[in-house]
């Protein structure tokens, strides 16, 4: 609780931001099990800033059953309810990454430029774009 109370609000925002904007993954879903009652409001909090689309990918559980009832309990390890052990599960996650090694090793080599008096594209939408901004991902092309 510590830690929370030093957090601003303007700290909890950004926060959010960097959750939504600059995480370079995918969330289809966040679960939080058993947290206790005080991180649960801030967790809600923090939500609350996010996007309406991750709002809805973001869940709360009191217990694990009622994390069943969304999960299918088959993907996760035996120690937790499934069917494979962990060790198992780490076996094979660890083999798909000595696969891909040099691809991974790559990204250290990767350069970023950054310019840092460009805006935000969230900070530019009152403003003419040049360019385009997005996702293709439903882009249909005749």
């Amino acid at each position: 609780m510590g830690h929370i109370s030093l957090w601003s609000l303007s700290d909890i925002r950004n926060m959010s931001r960097c959750i939504q904007n600059s995480t370079p993954i995918r969330h289809k879903a966040t679960h939080f099990i058993n947290v206790p009652s005080y991180a649960a409001k801030v967790f809600e909090f923090i939500t609350s800033c996010l996007s309406d689309k991750l709002k809805k990918r973001t869940h709360f559980h009191s217990n694990v059953s009622s994390f069943y009832k969304t999960m299918d309990p088959k993907i996760l390890p035996k120690e937790y309810g499934g069917e494979i052990p962990m060790a198992e599960m780490l076996a094979d996650y660890k083999e798909k990454l000595l696969k891909k090694r040099e691809m991974l090793l790559d990204l250290d080599n990767l350069k970023i430029r950054i310019n840092k008096k460009a805006k935000y594209v969230t900070e530019m939408q009152d403003q003419d774009m040049t360019g385009l901004a997005g996702s293709f991902r439903k882009l249909e092309v005749d």
